[in-house]
C-alpha cells in the first residue's frame, strides 16, 4: 500500500459555496455555514464548488510525479467545465440553488445558528445528543472531507498507477509478440521453408538474398504488429485504469474518513429520543445566546475576557452547554458585571492562574471610547496589590493610588525595587451618621459571632456610634471652634473621625464627661439657631438623655465593650490610627474611595499580615465605604454613571473581608450591578465563607456571584456545589471497547478530522470499481452472530430447513437482546462532574461562566489560555 501526502487545509471548507452562501445569508462572516451545507450533498458538487486543487509532496518530484500532478489538476478542471451547464443545480454549483437546497433541509427559523456568525468561544458542533441538527445520523457529514484536493490527489495517484500498469501491459504483450516473431523466423530458417536451393546450387544469389530479406521483413512485420497491439492495448486500458483507480482510491479514502463516524454511541441510539423537549429548550437558549453575542445594541458582549481552555469533558458526557475540547472559555464585558467568584484551596494558584491574568485582561480590554474602567484592589492579608502593581494594563497607569500606612518596597518584574508611598483615608468623612452605624455593625460581623445575644449587643453598639456621630458631626461643622480645638489639641483627633466619635460615646460618666460637654454645646447652639439644627441631632440628643444616660450601668458597659472590641484594636496601632481614624494627615496625603469610582486604580495595602485585627477592621471599613459611595453615586448620577465608569473590585481571601448586616456584602451585591461596581473575588471554599458570615449569607453570595471559577479543592461543600451546577447525565456501564457514551467521547479517541493521506495499491484500476461513496449505517454495539446458523444450509438433501429458520430467529433475538442490554446496562443519572476532577491540581479546574445571557461550563486548563 502506497501513501500520497495531501494538503487538506481546506478539507472542511467548501470554497466558493461557502463564500457565495455567506454573501447571500449575512453581511457578516458566518462561522460554519460551509460545513452545514457541504456535509449533506454529494461529493461532486463539492468538487465543483471549491478552488483549484493542489497536491503537496515534501519529497523532490520525479518527472512521473509532475506529470501525474498535471493529470489530477486537468481532470478537476475538466470536471468543472463538463458540469458547468448541467441541468442539475447541485452538479452545476449554482449558489442560489445550493442555498435553497440547504434552506429546505435546515430552515433558518428552526436552525438560525447555521446561518449566523458565531464567536469562536461560543461555537458548538452541529451534533446535539448524538445526531446532526434536524435528526440526521452523524455519518452523513463524512462527505465534507471529499475536497478538491482529495479528488485531484486521487486522480493523480490513479494516473501514476495507470501509467505503471500500462507499462507492464505493454511489456507483457510486447515480449511474447516479439518472441513469437523471432520463433517464427527461427523455425522458417531452420526448416528452410521456401528456400531456393536450385538457385544456391546454380550459383544464382539473387533469389537466395531475396529469401533472406523476405524472412527479415516478415519477422519485422510480425514484431511490429505485436508492438502495435501492445501499445494499442495499453493506450486503450489507460483511461479505464485511471477511472477505476480513482474510484477505488476515493472509495478507500471515504471508508477511512467515515469509519470513526460509524462507531456506536449511547446518545444517538438511546438518549436522543429521551431528550426531545430538553434539546429544543437547550438549542433555543443557545440561539438566543448567539443572537445576544451578535447584538449591536449590546457591545459589551464582544468585550471578551479569556479565562481558561476547555477540556471537553462535560460535553463528552452529554452536557450541551459545554464547549468542545480546546475551545476558549471567556467572560464578556456584560456578564462579568454579574460578578465572579474564584474558589480554590491554599496554594491552588488562584492568584497566579486567575486573578493576575484576569485583572490584566480587564484593565487592557477595549471597553469603548466612552467608557472607563477603574479598580478597587484589596485582600484580607494586604498583599494582593503587590502581585497586581506591575501586571500589564496596571503598570502603565498613572492614576494608581496605594492606601496604607508608610512606605513599601516592591520588586518589579525585571528584579529592580520600587519604593511606593501610600495614602491615608478618613473612614467617616462625608458619611451620614446612619451609614457609620451600619458600617460599624458590618465590621463587627467579621470580628464576633452571629448568635442572637451577640447580635443584640452589636446593634446597640451601632446605635450608640450612630448617635455619637450625629453629635460629632455637629461639633465639627459648628463655627464655634472652642470644643473642636479641644479635640484637636488634647485628644489629637478631629471630632468627626472614627476615634473622635468613639471618644464621645466612651467618655460619658459624670457631668464633665466629653459626652455631656458635647451635648450641652449642641443644645446651646441649637437653641440659638434652631433653623440650623441638622437632621438627626435632636434624635441623638433625645437618645443620650432618655436612653443612654438612664441605661443600667452593666448594660451600658456591655455596649461599650462591643465598641471597644473595634476601637481598641485601632488605637493599639498608631500608624493606622493616624492614617485612617484621626484625620491629621495633609490633604495631599489623603485619598478617598471615590478615586476608584472616578476611573482610577485604588490598591489597599492594609491587612492582617502586617497589622493583625486592626488591619482587618480598616480593610472592612474601606470596603464598606466603597459600597456606600457607590450607592450614593447611583442615587445622585443615575445609571448613566455606570455606563461611563465601571469599577472592578478585585479581592483575594474574601472570607476575611465579607461582612453581614446593613451596608455589607450581604446587601450590596443585590444591587451592585446598578452602581457599576462588579466583583472578582477569591476565597478558599464555601466552608470558609460559612465560618465567617454564616450559611444564609454565604448562600446569598453564591447566588449573586453568577460566574464561578474553581481550582483544586478538597472541601466537600465546594465539590458538591460544583456538581450541582454541572447537573446530572445518563451514564451506564460499557463492556465493548468501541462503544461510547456520546459522539464527543468518541471524538477524543477517534476524532472526525479527515485523513491526510491517499492510499493506493499496485492493483488499483485492474478491477472495475463503481464510485458509490455510500453513507453506511452506524454499527451495532455487538454484531449479529450467525455461527450456529451457517451449519444449516437450504437446498441440500437431508438438511432441516426449519432448524435453520429457528437458528436464525434465535440469533436475531439474541442480537437484539444483547444490544439493548448494552444500551441500558447500569444506566442511571449521575453527576456530570466527578469530585476527583476538582482535585487534580496542576492548573486543572472547573468553570461555570455567564456568557452573552447563557452559560458555559466545563473542566478546564487554566495554563492553556
Amino acid at each position: 500500500m502506497r501513501h500520497v501526502k495531501v494538503d487538506l487545509t481546506t478539507a472542511t471548507h467548501v470554497g466558493r459555496v461557502i463564500q457565495g452562501v455567506r454573501q447571500k445569508v449575512s453581511t457578516g462572516s458566518p462561522a460554519s455555514i460551509g460545513e452545514r451545507v457541504g456535509s449533506r450533498v454529494d461529493g461532486a458538487r463539492m468538487f465543483l464548488a471549491a478552488s483549484k486543487a493542489r497536491l503537496w509532496s515534501p519529497d523532490p518530484k520525479s518527472s512521473l510525479d509532475t506529470w501525474a500532478d498535471e493529470q489530477g489538476e486537468a481532470a478537476y478542471l475538466d470536471l468543472e467545465e463538463r458540469y458547468a451547464r448541467h441541468p442539475n443545480a447541485l452538479l452545476r454549483g449554482d449558489m442560489a440553488d445550493l442555498l435553497n437546497h440547504s434552506l429546505k433541509i435546515w430552515p433558518p427559523k428552526r436552525f438560525p445558528t447555521l446561518y449566523q456568525p458565531i464567536p469562536p468561544d461560543l461555537r458548538n458542533p452541529i451534533h446535539w445528543d448524538g445526531k446532526v441538527l434536524g435528526g440526521q445520523e452523524v455519518p452523513t457529514t463524512a462527505r465534507r472531507h471529499l475536497s478538491p484536493e482529495v479528488y485531484s490527489a486521487a486522480v493523480s495517484a490513479a494516473s501514476k498507477n495507470a501509467r505503471i500498469l500500462t507499462k507492464w501491459i505493454r511489456t507483457v504483450l510486447l515480449v511474447p509478440g516479439v518472441g513469437l516473431a523471432l520463433l517464427y523466423a527461427a523455425t522458417v530458417f531452420s526448416a528452410g521453408v521456401g528456400f531456393p536451393k536450385w538457385a544456391a546450387a546454380a550459383g544464382f544469389y539473387g533469389p537466395v538474398f531475396g529469401w533472406y530479406l523476405s524472412l527479415i521483413i516478415d519477422t519485422a512485420v510480425l514484431g511490429g504488429l505485436a508492438a502495435g497491439l501492445a501499445l494499442l492495448a495499453s493506450r486503450l486500458a489507460f483511461r479505464p485504469f485511471v477511472l477505476f483507480g480513482t474510484n477505488r482510491i476515493l472509495e478507500r479514502f471515504f471508508d477511512r474518513v467515515q469509519a470513526p463516524l460509524l462507531l456506536p454511541c449511547r446518545d444517538s441510539k438511546l438518549v436522543y429520543a429521551q431528550k426531545e423537549t430538553q434539546r429544543d429548550e437547550e438549542y433555543l437558549a443557545y440561539t438566543r445566546q448567539v443572537r445576544a453575542a451578535n447584538d449591536e445594541r449590546r457591545p459589551l458582549t464582544r468585550v471578551l475576557l479569556p479565562v481558561a481552555r476547555a477540556r471537553g469533558t462535560l460535553r463528552s458526557r452529554g452536557i450541551m452547554q459545554a464547549p468542545v475540547r480546546d475551545a476558549q472559555m471567556c467572560l464578556d464585558g456584560e456578564s462579568i458585571r454579574q460578578h465572579v467568584l474564584i474558589l480554590g484551596g491554599t496554594g491552588s494558584g488562584k492568584t497566579r492562574l486567575v486573578i493576575r491574568p484576569l485583572s490584566s485582561r480587564i484593565m487592557t480590554a477595549d471597553w469603548g471610547s466612552d467608557r472607563r474602567i477603574g479598580a478597587y484592589i484589596t485582600d484580607g492579608k494586604g498583599t494582593l496589590w503587590k502581585d497586581l502593581l506591575f501586571v500589564p494594563g496596571v503598570a502603565d497607569r498613572t492614576d494608581i493610588r496605594v492606601v496604607g500606612a508608610g512606605f513599601y518596597d516592591v520588586r518589579r518584574p525585571d528584579g529592580s525595587v520600587a519604593r511606593v508611598a501610600t495614602y491615608g483615608c478618613n473612614l467617616v468623612q462625608g458619611m451620614e451618621p446612619s451609614e457609620i452605624g451600619d458600617m460599624f455593625e458590618a465590621i463587627y460581623s467579621q470580628l464576633g459571632g452571629r448568635s442572637d445575644k451577640e447580635t443584640f449587643w452589636v446593634r446597640n453598639a451601632a446605635v450608640a456610634m450612630q448617635h455619637g456621630a450625629s453629635i460629632a458631626k455637629f461639633v465639627a461643622n459648628c463655627e464655634d471652634e472652642s470644643l473642636r480645638d479641644y479635640f484637636e489639641d488634647d485628644l489629637k483627633t478631629s471630632p468627626y473621625t472614627l476615634l473622635g466619635i468613639a471618644q464621645i460615646v466612651y467618655d460619658c460618666n459624670g457631668p464633665d464627661s466629653l459626652l455631656n460637654r458635647c451635648v450641652d454645646f449642641a443644645l446651646a447652639k441649637s437653641r440659638m439657631n434652631p433653623e440650623t439644627v441638622p437632621a438627626g441631632l435632636n434624635d441623638a440628643l433625645d437618645w443620650v438623655k432618655n436612653s443612654w444616660m438612664v441605661m443600667a450601668v452593666e448594660t451600658r458597659s456591655s455596649v461599650l465593650a462591643n465598641i471597644g472590641t473595634v476601637i481598641q484594636k485601632l488605637t493599639g496601632s498608631p500608624k493606622l490610627a493616624k492614617a485612617f481614624c484621626q484625620y491629621t494627615l495633609q490633604p495631599n496625603d489623603v485619598v478617598d474611595v471615590d478615586h476608584a469610582l472616578n476611573g482610577g486604580i485604588l490598591m489597599i495595602a492594609v491587612g492582617e499580615d502586617e497589622f493583625g485585627i486592626a488591619g482587618k477592621i480598616i480593610t472592612c471599613c474601606l470596603k464598606t465605604r466603597l459600597y456606600i459611595k457607590a450607592k450614593r453615586r447611583l442615587q445622585v448620577e443615575g445609571r448613566e454613571a455606570r455606563e461611563q465608569v465601571s469599577v472592578a473590585m478585585i479581592a483575594d481571601e474574601f472570607q476575611l473581608l465579607a461582612t453581614t448586616g446593613a451596608e455589607s456584602d450581604e446587601t450590596f451585591w443585590n444591587t451592585a450591578r446598578e452602581t457599576g461596581v462588579f466583583a472578582v473575588v477569591a476565597t478558599q471554599s464555601i466552608a470558609a465563607l460559612n465560618a465567617r458570615i454564616g450559611e444564609s449569607a454565604t448562600n446569598n453570595l453564591m447566588d449573586l456571584f453568577r460566574s464561578k471559577i474553581v481550582l483544586a479543592t478538597e472541601e466537600k461543600l465546594t465539590q458538591e456545589y460544583c456538581q450541582r451546577l454541572a447537573g446530572n447525565v445518563l451514564l451506564g456501564w460499557k463492556t465493548e471497547d468501541k462503544f461510547f457514551e456520546t459522539i464527543h467521547e468518541r471524538e477524543k479517541l477517534y476524532p472526525d478530522v479527515g485523513y491526510d493521506r491517499i492510499e493506493t495499491s499496485s492493483l488499483d484500476g485492474l478491477v472495475p470499481t463503481k464510485l458509490a461513496l455510500q453513507i453506511k449505517f452506524v454499527a451495532d454495539i455487538i454484531p449479529q452472530d450467525n455461527r450456529f446458523v451457517d451449519q444449516y444450509s437450504t437446498g441440500e438433501k437431508g438438511q432441516d430447513v426449519n432448524a435453520r429458520v429457528n437458528a436464525m430467529k434465535e440469533a436475531w433475538n439474541r442480537f437484539v437482546d444483547r444490544n439493548q442490554s448494552q444500551l441500558t446496562n447500569g444506566l442511571k443519572e449521575v453527576p456530570a462532574l466527578h469530585a476527583a476532577e476538582l482535585n487534580r491540581g496542576s492548573g486543572i479546574g472547573f468553570v461555570y461562566l455567564q456568557r452573552a445571557g447563557g452559560v458555559r461550563l466545563d473542566v478546564v486548563d487554566f495554563e492553556g489560555v
